[in-house]
């Protein structure tokens, strides 16, 4: 898990353990019949107002990803 937090990480690992699956809200890839990739992702709205973490992970086709986490302030 490259450029997470020790808190990150433990959140995950609780998750987890705990049986729940991290949610997943939008992914986008390319196939032969469709080499096209769509670069925006799905409109998520978040109903009440607060710091957020969103992760963004990336996953090239041998496999090798990348994830970073950005915090935004939902006003």
């Amino acid at each position: 898990m490259p450029n997470l937090s020790d808190k990150d990480k433990d959140e995950i690992i609780n998750l987890i353990k705990e049986g729940r699956k991290l949610p997943k809200e939008w992914q986008s890839f390319r196939t032969k019949k469709n080499p096209e990739i769509e670069l925006e992702s799905a409109w998520h709205e978040y109903e009440k107002k607060g710091r957020y973490k969103i992760a963004v992970k990336a996953v090239d086709i041998l496999g090798q990803d990348t994830t970073q986490v950005i915090e935004v302030n939902v006003k």
